[in-house]
């Protein structure tokens, strides 16, 4: 099966998790979910934050069910807030 290599961005509390960046590869025809799945399965402390993520692919905000595309730029969001 043809793999794609995608390229993720972590922001916030995620970095606490994670490195700034990642270069992961999934399968062809793979969703944001299953990124989002694999990510779980390497860092499960960061199941909590991961599921309350807003995900944009190529500067634009896609929903989970969102098909990658080769060399697509993902950036995983935290909720925020600050005053």
């Amino acid at each position: 099966m043809e793999r794609k290599q995608i390229y993720i961005q972590f922001f916030g509390g995620l970095k606490d998790y994670f490195d700034k960046t990642l270069t992961l590869e999934l399968p062809s025809g793979s969703l944001i979910s299953d990124c989002l799945q694999q990510l779980m399965i390497m860092q499960p402390a960061a199941i909590g934050l991961l599921n309350k993520c807003a995900i944009a692919i190529n500067g634009t905000i896609n929903k989970e069910n969102t098909v990658l595309s080769h060399n697509d730029h993902v950036v995983i969001m935290p909720p925020y807030s600050g005053g």
